[in-house]
């Protein structure tokens, strides 16, 4: 009898075991489901270069895992999506029409003329800092040393770490860095077509004046060269 009672204990504790391990089991699924639809919702906005909407910001503030590893990891991969949001945003700024539409104006072309040395130096500055930002961009998204950062202070085990670094790899696509890539080349090139506007016009000192706002040529062969050098800025507007 007493044998018989041994047994039937065993069996409960194993049948209670058994039900913890998988309650924890279905637990930990539970929760690495909630941050990877967190993950999901956040890169809907960032491929959609929607860098500072306002419901992204909530949702990197926010917290699906309230307390545990699985919190820190959350913590933890939200921490480098803001760095990162904050990187694009910056990015997007610096290769807006509206950080290069001033230079051709006709107020600037009246005060920095003839040798626009403010809007050259400028022009310099625009694109050095965007070259930093994307430098930025480039490192967060690719050196892993980077990456791994964000959640190095946490007292978690490897396998929350490995499973934090997994949600970034998953999630930052060689689609996603060539699309930026392509921007900061294009954002790089309207500076040198700007500056070469601007050289041009230099060259051409005497031969242009400003009607009504409007740059207008004493020579048609010069409107038609500046209407080729400035097409590019005009498709870049247009799209």
């Amino acid at each position: 009898m007493k044998r018989k009672y041994i047994i039937i204990i065993s069996i409960i504790s194993l049948v209670l075991l058994a039900t913890i391990t998988f309650g924890k089991i279905g637990l930990d699924f539970y929760k690495e489901t909630k941050i990877k639809e967190e993950i999901k919702e956040i890169m809907k906005y960032i491929n959609n270069s929607n860098y500072t909407d306002q419901k992204l910001t909530e949702i990197l503030e926010r917290s699906v895992v309230k307390k545990g590893d699985y919190n820190e990891v959350e913590t933890s991969i939200k921490n480098y999506y803001k760095d990162l949001a904050n990187d694009l945003s910056n990015l997007q700024f610096l290769l807006s029409e509206d950080n290069f539409v001033n230079y051709l104006s006709a107020d600037n072309l009246k005060e920095d003329q003839p040798n626009f040395i403010k809007s050259k130096a400028n022009l310099v500055n625009s694109a050095s800092q965007i070259e930093e930002v994307y430098q930025n961009i480039n490192t967060r998204t690719t050196d892993i040393n980077t990456k791994r950062y964000y959640i190095a202070d946490k007292q978690v085990k490897t396998y929350y770490k490995d499973f934090y670094l997994s949600l970034i790899e998953d999630n930052i696509t060689e689609e996603f860095t060539k699309r930026i890539k392509a921007e900061k080349n294009n954002g790089i090139e309207k500076t040198k077509t700007y500056n070469q506007v601007l050289d041009f016009l230099i060259a051409n000192e005497g031969h242009w004046n400003l009607n009504q706002d409007i740059i207008v040529f004493d020579e048609t062969t010069l409107y038609e060269e500046y209407l080729n050098i400035t097409k590019s800025l005009k498709e870049d507007s247009a799209s």
